[in-house]
């Protein structure tokens, strides 16, 4: 994105020097890149390829009266055909702490040209104002994204004590004792922790469903005879949702393991998702099936995880649930439309309620 002030730097340049064209550009990891141009002959590409001899910057101030007569850059392509540069010039500069180039001021025209050194000390002054800037708009953008940081963690912490909060009060409903509540509660907290440690690196925004999936059950497949049938791509999907499908994993493996398919040694696990597009929109589906275990019994009451399913995943993600207590298995299907916004997890004394957030080359 230019910066108007690097924009009025070039104008100053070509006043001072009387060439066609000014630019200022930067070293970063990508390459060489333009932040900015002004002149007669437009620029353009943002980038200086690597192998460019424009791209070479010394420590030093270089000058080249005639492109043509210069063996490094007679055969360029800008210098042999349109625009036909025939002068170049580069101040380098350095940051407000030192150390090698981080950019140059160019100046480029289409006939043979010379600077004074009144011109070159001009320039030397208008390429240390250029790295000003660059030093002012980088601790710009590090403020913003201290910022966006700030407010990121703000609202990971705001959701995890609340889902912290639901944790414990659900399991308090659903405990009959004070050693089942206790056995319960550090249960889901412990996994909630671990879906926690998932959150973070380069991005907060998103996590892949398969590492959600093998925290999930990873820590039960040593225990059967036969590995667990999964298969799906590697999806990422928004934290938020992507933690709330975890912990309706860890309760569904946690059933299987008490009451179905992992409650004997013949019992078996199929789980498969995917990215599915339907009428122009994404959805993420998932497929959770149980089989060869005891008999499966219709549940007395609504534990946690059925409380998850419909009071989140159902009511707030608008998910579609098919989920049969059949009796050679567990099956259970959800459909959940994608592209929704950061949802935000509020307290409350149930579940808590989630609601949307909401040119120029040389």
């Amino acid at each position: 994105m230019t910066d108007p002030g690097w924009e009025d730097l070039c104008h100053l340049a070509i006043q001072i020097c009387d060439v066609a064209t000014a630019f200022i550009a930067f070293h970063d990891c990508d390459g060489v890149l333009i932040k900015s141009w002004a002149g007669k002959v437009a620029l353009q590409s943002c980038a200086i390829p690597p192998d460019s001899p424009f791209a070479v910057v010394t420590s030093s101030f270089l000058m080249i009266e005639d492109l043509t007569a210069s063996k490094v850059f007679c055969r360029h392509g800008s210098v042999v055909q349109e625009p036909f540069w025939r002068f170049y010039a580069a101040m380098p500069f350095a940051s407000v702490e030192g150390g090698p180039p981080m950019g140059f001021l160019g100046l480029l025209d289409t006939a043979p040209h010379d600077l004074t050194p009144a011109q070159i000390a001009s320039l030397r002054r208008l390429s240390a104002q250029a790295a000003r800037l660059g030093e002012l708009r980088r601790l710009r953008d590090l403020d913003g994204a201290m910022r966006r940081l700030g407010h990121e963690l703000t609202h990971r912490v705001k959701n995890a004590l609340a889902v912290v909060q639901a944790i414990l009060n659900l399991s308090a409903r659903s405990s009959t004792t004070i050693d089942a509540f206790k056995e319960a509660f550090a249960a889901r907290l412990g996994f909630f922790s671990k879906l926690q440690s998932l959150v973070g690196g380069d991005s907060w925004q998103a996590i892949r469903f398969d590492r959600i999936a093998s925290a999930a059950l990873g820590p039960y497949e040593n225990q059967l005879d036969a590995p667990i049938e999964s298969c799906g791509p590697p999806a990422e999907l928004a934290t938020d949702l992507a933690i709330m499908l975890g912990m309706v994993l860890h309760e569904l493996v946690v059933n299987a393991a008490r009451f179905g398919g992992f409650s004997n040694p013949a019992g078996r696990l199929h789980i498969c998702w995917s990215m599915e597009r339907r009428d122009g929109k994404s959805f993420f589906c998932l497929n959770w099936r149980e089989h060869d275990g005891p008999p499966v019994l219709l549940p007395d009451h609504e534990g946690f995880g059925l409380k998850l399913l419909r009071r989140v995943l159902a009511a707030q993600f608008h998910a579609e649930i098919d989920l049969v207590f059949a009796p050679e298995g567990l099956f259970l299907s959800l459909l959940i439309p994608l592209g929704n916004a950061e949802v935000e997890m509020k307290p409350s004394t149930s579940l808590p309620a989630v609601q949307p957030v909401g040119g120029p080359s040389i």
